[in-house]
């Protein structure tokens, strides 16, 4: 069972790529990743967290649906920037984002359907 994972720099994450990997409890995830594919994390019960680098411009539907507790650390501080697909998350889940970008991630157009699990950064308690 694949238990730790790291894409490599400047490669996309294909729909339902680590998908159903129940055991996965880390990964890392570089900067000059821009997408994760629609389903891509659907079913990692383990992954608690994880953290999206700047770098992304696209997160695809139900990316990480089926998941509880995660917690979603964004590097970006770029809402706008960020094309996010439906149901990528559910109620149990967060994005964290950097402070300074708090206000902009709850007044993007493009983060609406999630304003109610965005909450800043140094909230996140370890």
């Amino acid at each position: 069972s694949l238990t730790n994972a790291k894409v490599s720099a400047n490669a996309d994450i294909p729909s339902t790529a680590f998908s159903a990997c129940t055991e996965l409890s880390s990964i890392t995830i570089p900067e000059g990743v821009t997408t994760i594919g629609n389903r891509a994390f659907t079913y990692t019960y383990k992954l608690l967290s994880l953290e999206i680098p700047s770098s992304i411009t696209n997160i695809g539907n139900e990316a990480f649906s089926v998941c509880n507790n995660k917690k979603i650390i964004m590097r970006s501080t770029r809402p706008d920037d960020i094309t996010i697909g439906t149901d990528v998350i559910n109620n149990t889940c967060f994005f964290y984002v950097p402070d300074e970008a708090y206000d902009a991630y709850i007044a993007s157009s493009n983060w609406a359907s999630y304003v109610n699990n965005i909450k800043k950064l140094s909230e996140l308690s370890q």
